[in-house]
């Protein structure tokens, strides 16, 4: 079949089918690089989505944790003002000339 044509096209043929050949194995070097970049990239990418949701998570409970600590907190100023208060509180608010005008 190629003794059919002559020599020079028979070599610009198989210089033709070298370079295909070529960049047939370029290409699919470039693939299988790509394709391992973008499983490392969906790797890194479900890692990160972890370390987020955990930290989500913990950022939460930090905040409940605060919430729950500013509650105790108010109670127990509220409960230490309610301890300190006088038992009497209208005669603690009286005015002291008020009692002495009181008296006479």
């Amino acid at each position: 079949m190629l003794s059919d044509h002559p020599p020079s096209e028979v070599d610009r043929l198989r210089q033709a089918i070298a370079e295909l050949q070529d960049e047939r194995d370029k290409y699919r070097h470039n693939t299988s690089k790509a394709m391992r970049e973008a499983v490392e990239l969906l790797v890194e990418k479900e890692r990160l989505e972890c370390e987020n949701a955990d930290l989500k998570r913990t950022m939460r409970g930090l905040k409940e944790d605060i919430q729950r600590r500013g509650e105790v907190l108010v109670r127990q100023q509220t409960q230490a003002r309610t301890e300190q208060a006088p038992q009497n509180p209208r005669n603690a608010t009286r005015d002291p000339r008020e009692s002495r005008s009181n008296n006479t």
